[in-house]
């Protein structure tokens, strides 16, 4: 089960220059049995063009849940923590060993992503 906060870093910058350096989201348990999970997640663009149309997941396996985060541009040569959030997460989501964080943006020269692990 993964624990009740958990933060991972890969230590690298995806090629494509827009990254996840690092996340930390903590989970809730609901009243009704479903969790809240919401923390920080921290992203770096070095990719020479502004990126842009940000969404943030919680992947496991072909399951994904969007992360709710306020959209705005990532300049070339910046890192900026999204504060994220999502509710009423199954618990096999919220507790799964092998989840993943996504991103997919927009940038000047095309759309991107890049992944990081959050199974410790």
């Amino acid at each position: 089960a993964t624990p009740a906060g958990f933060s991972a870093r890969d230590g690298e910058v995806a090629p494509n220059g827009v990254f996840i350096e690092s996340a930390k989201l903590t989970s809730t348990r609901q009243q009704d049995g479903d969790y809240t999970i919401e923390g920080t997640i921290m992203v770096g663009n070095v990719s020479g063009h502004r990126a842009f149309d940000i969404e943030l997941f919680l992947v496991v396996g072909e399951r994904r849940v969007r992360l709710k985060c306020s959209s705005a541009d990532l300049g070339h040569g910046i890192s900026v923590g999204f504060h994220v959030k999502a509710i009423d997460v199954p618990t096999d989501l919220a507790q799964a060993a092998d989840a993943f964080v996504h991103i997919y943006a927009t940038t000047d020269a095309g759309k991107v992503a890049d992944s990081l692990s959050l199974g410790g």
